[in-house]
């Protein structure tokens, strides 16, 4: 059984109990997001994941912002302190700082509306991404739900795109996931019919995982307009030309050969396009 104290971030366990049981008590389903859900997902997988990041990310499904502040207040209660951003709230007693983020109903645009403050989130792809969430359960006792290895894909580059200038910790989350997905998920990749036809050419499990993963992404993003609209503008606008993609330029710092982060942006591309647009 999987464990928190393998991401190796001191507080988390302790900051995700206190956050969950308060979403418990509001009745509010939550999801562990961002890289830390990549992480756990790894270390449930047997793999070694990386250490975590000093925050941790949140999402909570609601119906309206007065159930949001109602759970805000409840946490600023049990020792979180509220920071300048209406989404983020701090510990200081475990120093560990937490965006606790709202989607469902309560941001039927993709924004969540934080009115009050004159500030928005993007949500867009929070539902389709944890419409069918992976459950791991760790050995502190929590049932953790975490976005698909596909649901992170999407998530990363909706947020990478709303902010590529200030957001490249998201691409490199992607590549961690696309390099790591085939021996996470080698038994079931194999034996799974629909993707088959890329098996009898795979010249490298990297480029296989890239174009499975843009498959099985292109289909969450195909369930919802706003959601494949901006799939559709993210690959035109960042990957259709793969030799000046921003995001390839930026893989290519994270391999030993620059050629294979060109290959992998065009087999993530590939496999988007045939979910996206069949």
């Amino acid at each position: 059984m999987v464990s928190f104290r393998e991401l190796q971030v001191p507080a988390l366990a302790d900051a995700y109990g206190l956050v969950e049981g308060v979403m418990r008590e509001h009745g509010v389903p939550c999801f562990l997001i961002g890289a830390h859900a990549i992480f756990l997902q790894l270390a449930a997988d047997g793999q070694r994941p990386s250490r975590g990041t000093a925050d941790i990310d949140f999402a909570v499904m609601l119906e309206s912002m007065e159930r949001y502040d109602a759970v805000r207040a409840t946490l600023l209660d049990r020792g979180f302190n509220a920071t300048q951003l209406p989404w983020t709230l701090y510990h200081q007693a475990l120093n560990v700082a937490v965006d606790v983020l709202p989607f469902g109903e309560v941001a039927p645009q993709g924004h969540a509306p934080f009115t009050a403050l004159q500030h928005s989130f993007v949500v867009l792809g929070f539902s389709e991404a944890l419409a069918t969430p992976r459950t791991i359960v760790v050995e502190e006792g929590h049932e953790v739900k975490v976005p698909s290895y596909e649901g992170m894909v999407l998530l990363k580059l909706i947020a990478w795109s709303d902010r590529p200038e200030a957001r490249t910790s998201d691409l490199a989350d992607i590549h961690t996931v696309i390099v790591r997905y085939f021996d996470s998920c080698m038994d079931q990749l194999l034996s799974d019919p629909e993707h088959a036809d890329l098996l009898s050419t795979m010249e490298d499990p990297k480029l296989y995982s890239a174009q499975v993963l843009g498959r099985k992404t292109g289909k969450l993003a195909a369930q919802d307009k706003l959601v494949k609209e901006r799939m559709l503008s993210i690959t035109t606008r960042y990957m259709a030309d793969t030799e000046r993609s921003p995001i390839a330029r930026h893989w290519a710092g994270l391999e030993t050969d620059n050629t294979m982060a060109f290959r992998m942006l065009a087999a993530l591309h590939r496999g988007l396009h045939e979910t996206l647009t069949p």
